[in-house]
């Protein structure tokens, strides 16, 4: 009667005003199930309205016998458009190598020279002064090989003589993607 009268424009009509419920008395989902059947919204409203049917049935039997109700059919989920953010409108970027470092020296690919003590910063300083360990183990923190201690044929990352970034940058190109590629992916 809701519809029939504030929108289709029904002015006259008999009714059993003992046995009506106002519109806002009825639960929403069976509101929709309701509305669905009338106005022939879905194709299985039927369906849905006799699922609701035998419910509300059974729920009338469990308080007559004082068992606990069924379990309330759920009703369909509404199709709602997919939220968006602004996040969504960047195009992705294929990444060809690692992310550039800081630092000048991993910028440009310069080995690192493992001499520790040419580092002469305030909070370096600091830092080795509060050292638990002896005057003589301090002093041997120079990690430093030769450049000519290996040959240049030598196949493996040498401190000082090779860049870390450009050795670990070969071995996902040529290495790890050859044994990716064995696994299938």
């Amino acid at each position: 009667l809701h519809h029939a009268i504030l929108e289709a424009g029904m002015d006259v009509g008999i009714v059993n005003a003992k046995e009506m419920l106002a519109i806002d008395e009825v639960e929403p989902d069976l509101r929709e199930l309701c509305e669905n059947l009338v106005f022939n919204k879905t194709a299985d409203a039927t369906d849905d309205m006799l699922e609701r049917s035998f419910y509300e049935r059974a729920v009338i039997e469990a308080k007559k016998k004082g068992t606990a109700p069924p379990r309330k059919p759920r009703g369909k989920m509404p199709k709602l458009p997919k939220m968006t953010f602004p996040c969504d409108d960047v195009k992705p970027v294929p990444a060809t190598e690692p992310p550039l470092p800081v630092s000048d020296a991993a910028r440009n690919h310069v080995p690192n020279p493992y001499l520790n003590t040419s580092l002469t910063h305030e909070k370096i300083q600091a830092i080795r002064a509060k050292s638990t360990l002896t005057a003589e183990k301090r002093a041997q923190i120079d990690y430093h090989q030769a450049a000519d201690l290996y040959p240049t044929s030598f196949p493996h990352f040498v401190r000082g003589r090779d860049s870390l970034r450009e050795h670990i940058t070969e071995l996902f190109t040529t290495q790890i993607a050859i044994y990716d590629g064995a696994m299938g992916t």
